[in-house]
């Protein structure tokens, strides 16, 4: 068994949020914006195992301890420069505090300025 897609997206929303992200790539190509694409994941040492097959009478284990969890925050733009965070906060701390000061603010990516920065969730 494995985890699918929880399927298909609203229509309506794709095409508006298709139109936004064109919009938003015109507005990059003429000099007004920098464009990032921002992704998040978490890494634990407790392994997720759904199923696994052994023979009958053999007892596989995989080792595993207690971990704090990290979370890993990549900003990517379309020239492919990419700026990772690794932080045992959890992604809406990180993204809600120190990373969007330093991103947007403090010369962080690139040097982006506030007013030429913007974030848009989708």
């Amino acid at each position: 068994m494995r985890r699918g897609v929880g399927g298909k997206p609203d229509p309506i929303e794709y095409k508006e949020k298709s139109e936004k992200l064109s919009e938003l790539k015109q507005l990059e190509n003429e000099g007004k914006i920098d464009l990032y694409y921002l992704d998040e994941s978490g890494f634990c040492g407790i392994p997720c195992v759904p199923y696994g097959w052994q023979d009958i009478g053999e007892y596989l284990s995989i080792d595993s301890r207690r971990t704090k969890r990290l979370n890993v925050l990549g900003i990517m733009n379309r020239q492919n420069t990419l700026y990772a965070y690794v932080s045992e906060q959890t992604i809406n701390s990180l993204c809600n505090h120190s990373l969007h000061r330093y991103f947007l603010c403090c010369g962080g990516a690139a040097n982006s300025y506030c007013s030429r920065s913007s974030f848009y969730s989708y």
